[in-house]
């Protein structure tokens, strides 16, 4: 079978066309696509900030499945050195995103030499047992932000995303919001949003009704305040308010910093529910 790849016609709200690769075969029938997405984030990954995902996926009822996956990788590893080369400056890593039930995936990134040592984990705390730390920080008013106008959606949309490994879009901000109990909680200085937390109710894999903490975020030049612990506070309070009594996060397994605040705010490891094998360049 030949396999033609095409890059997509044109960009995303996230992503670049000449980022996206389309597999399709000689009669033009879609096989698959695969994409590269670079991202710089000195906060988290320090030692190698200049982070480039990848993703395939493949249809999963073609035939020569492995030939379609080794076209798109090859490809996409030729364009994540040319992203590489811009900036050969800075410490790069490819990250090769999977669920952690995904397997057959993360075996096909690792029989490519990309290493499993990094990923997410999910982390716990039963806040209706250990209660809530009201302690203010002068200066610091947190508010409720519902993000209802446009330009303030387009606003947080750049915030989310020059800070998160996760991208977002507008759909995915629109899908988060229509969460059951969504609320936003952000701390503005001088019109400035310098902190945010996103919380909504959801349904984890035991069955339980939780208090899902989407994000939460303090710029650098207002951090080691307090003001993340406040914000947690906020979130505990508000969920306990609303009859809920467990409260779950993700967090980026390297992101030691913000893992050292969950943990001191009660939280317990559980379990990884992504995994980014990954290799530097």
């Amino acid at each position: 079978m030949k396999i033609i790849i095409r890059n997509a016609e044109q960009d995303t709200d996230v992503n670049k066309a000449e980022n996206i690769f389309i597999a399709f075969d000689e009669n033009n029938e879609y096989l698959g696509y695969g994409y590269v997405y670079p991202s710089f984030n000195y906060d988290i990954s320090y030692k190698h900030p200049h982070n480039i995902y990848i993703d395939i996926n493949v249809e999963s009822n073609i035939q020569c499945c492995n030939s379609v996956m080794d076209a798109l990788f090859e490809r996409i590893m030729k364009r994540a050195h040319e992203i590489r080369d811009e900036h050969n400056d800075i410490n790069a890593r490819i990250y090769g995103g999977c669920f952690a039930s995904d397997t057959e995936k993360i075996q096909y990134y690792i029989s490519k030499r990309l290493a499993d040592d990094e990923g997410t984990h999910l982390y716990e705390k039963y806040i209706a047992k250990q209660g809530v730390i009201n302690k203010e920080v002068d200066g610091i008013e947190i508010t409720e932000y519902k993000i209802e106008q446009e330009h303030e959606k387009l606003d947080f949309i750049q915030v989310y995303n020059s800070i998160n490994n996760k991208k977002i879009d507008s759909a995915s901000l629109e899908e988060m919001m229509s969460e059951k109990l969504w609320n936003n909680f952000s701390v503005f200085l001088e019109g400035k949003m310098v902190g945010n937390i996103m919380v909504y109710e959801r349904v984890n894999k035991d069955n339980e009704v939780v208090g899902y903490i989407e994000n939460i975020f303090v710029d650098k030049e207002c951090r080691n305040k307090g003001i993340a612990k406040q914000l947690l506070n906020k979130a505990f309070k508000y969920f306990i308010d609303n009859g809920i009594e467990i409260c779950e996060l993700e967090v980026w397994s390297v992101n030691e910093r913000a893992v050292n605040l969950y943990k001191s705010m009660g939280f317990e490891f559980i379990r990884e529910t992504e995994i980014y094998p990954g290799i530097n360049l």
